[in-house]
């Protein structure tokens, strides 16, 4: 059973992901050469800052997903229209003072930026772009959380594939067309108004929902521990952002930026192997099946770890000749900083390499005890980041969160090697230590000159090839290194 679902997960995320990341790419390439740099930092900018509203609700969305996972595996409606009740109050509060979060950016955000760009044009964008958070919190969240957490991938990947479909195809229309990206951004907020909408259609039909049941007290005990981890979260994706709003210029931002969206879209397809692992573990623990949860995470998570490091290395060897490319005419100055790259690459390594244990520490509800850890990352980023920016630039500001990163992975690894989870899952620091030593190596040895490649066709062949030839080498490491998970493996396929 846990087989086939694992499957049909990975399989309709995967869509998903390739339309995501196309889309990424399309959209910032479109805005960057045609609106120019200063605009795409902006747009990212505000973005970041608007994504802070997110630390109100305090963590509470993987809370709410843990506490549906038992009477969802019992089908006791009662107590999930109970939960949802209580989410869907709280999230309104946040839409409410969402509101005077907007305002309050409209009134400082031009003051903290050095803009070219009109106030009245930021101020537009603020709002244009405030519009799809505040309908997600307003009526979306609680109903997408019932549906992740029931495994309902498919359904809710394929509706996120059919509006970002919508909503590139129009983009690329108004773009062409020379319309200001205000109105671009306006009729994006608009098109992903379809999610929350087809969200709340799908629970009233295919869920036994009391919409009329009283709230449950005393909702989410463990709200506040779950704040911790949110706000690591938070800080690590949009702290970097807010540091550079305040010292560096919106070209810098956008930099930035690019080489973000790019890596985020390897995370995006890494992480396609743990779509709804976590539902999936939660659901094992609360049928107390711990041998065959030990079995499925060594599998998970050595798959997991073989196509992390396939892709970091890869991206290692093309980023810069893709960027090349990429933002053309001459406006790729800044962009093409290969120290800079090694840093953000060696940050995204370190930042995915802790996602199959945070699942596992998330799906058995440990927030409490991995709290301090999670804090500390914070603190750790934000001063290291701010110390880091006078000496460094912004090389400096990716090394001050790197080494908060590094600090969570192996605070985090220790946690489950003292804990009760120790006895459920392990931990293999060899396997992280040996593929590093190997990605590093392969970078430094197969290091081609391929800055000299302008035009697609010429890069497609050259990466596909640098791309195979790395599996071929990480998959020799894995077979010759870890002979327990080759086993693992071999017994996996001969029972299909």
């Amino acid at each position: 059973m846990y087989k086939n679902l694992t499957i049909k997960n990975i399989s309709s995320s995967f869509g998903l992901q390739i339309i995501n990341t196309v889309s990424g790419l399309i959209l910032s390439g479109l805005i960057i050469n045609f609106y120019g740099s200063n605009i795409n930092g902006t747009i990212i900018s505000i973005t970041s800052l608007l994504n802070y509203i997110t630390v109100l609700d305090s963590g509470l969305t993987g809370v709410i997903k843990f506490e549906l996972y038992e009477p969802l595996s019992k089908n006791n409606w009662t107590k999930i229209s109970s939960i949802l009740a209580s989410a869907r109050i709280f999230f309104k509060r946040i839409a409410i003072t969402f509101l005077g979060y907007i305002f309050l950016l409209l009134v400082l955000y031009t003051k903290v930026l050095e803009s070219t760009i009109s106030k009245s044009s930021i101020n537009l964008l603020i709002i244009a772009i405030s519009l799809i958070l505040f309908f997600e919190y307003y009526s979306g969240i609680s109903n997408r959380l019932l549906i992740l957490a029931d495994n309902k991938h498919v359904f809710y990947y394929t509706l996120q594939s059919v509006v970002t479909i919508i909503n590139l195809f129009l983009s690329i229309i108004l773009i062409h067309f020379k319309q200001s990206i205000i109105l671009v951004k306006f009729v994006n907020s608009s098109i992903f108004l379809i999610n929350p909408l087809c969200l709340f259609f799908y629970v009233k039909i295919k869920y036994k929902i009391d919409y009329d049941i009283q709230p449950e007290e005393n909702a989410f005990i463990q709200r506040w521990d779950g704040l911790a981890h949110h706000i690591a979260n938070l800080s690590r994706n949009n702290i970097d952002i807010l540091l550079m709003t305040i010292f560096f210029s919106p070209r810098e931002i956008s930099i930035y930026s690019v080489y973000m969206m790019i890596l985020n879209g390897i995370g995006r397809f890494s992480r396609i192997l743990t779509t709804g692992m976590d539902s999936i573990i939660g659901k094992m623990l609360a049928l107390k099946e711990y041998d065959l949860l030990k079995n499925y995470f060594d599998r998970a998570q050595f798959l997991f770890a073989l196509v992390v490091y396939i892709f970091i290395t890869t991206i290692s060897e093309v980023i810069i000749p893709f960027l090349n490319i990429y933002i053309n005419d001459g406006k790729n100055q800044g962009y093409l900083n290969a120290d800079f790259m090694i840093l953000i690459v060696l940050c995204q390594l370190i930042v995915l390499l802790r996602t199959p244990y945070n699942h596992v520490v998330f799906s058995a509800g440990k927030y409490k005890e991995t709290r301090g850890i999670a804090l500390t990352e914070v603190a750790l980023n934000t001063i290291l980041s701010f110390l880091f920016i006078a000496i460094f630039g912004i090389n400096g500001l990716v090394l001050g969160t790197l080494l908060s990163s590094l600090y969570y992975l192996i605070r985090v690894e220790l946690f489950i090697k003292t804990s009760s989870l120790a006895n459920i899952i392990s931990v293999n620091v060899k396997q992280q230590v040996i593929f590093t030593i190997f990605g590093v190596l392969i970078y430094l040895v197969s290091q081609v000159d391929l800055i000299k490649i302008s035009n697609w066709s010429d890069f497609i062949i050259v990466g596909s090839i640098v791309f195979v030839k790395n599996c071929f080498l990480f998959l020799l490491i894995g077979v010759v290194f870890f002979p327990k998970q080759r086993k693992i493996w071999l017994n996996f396929f001969l029972k299909r």
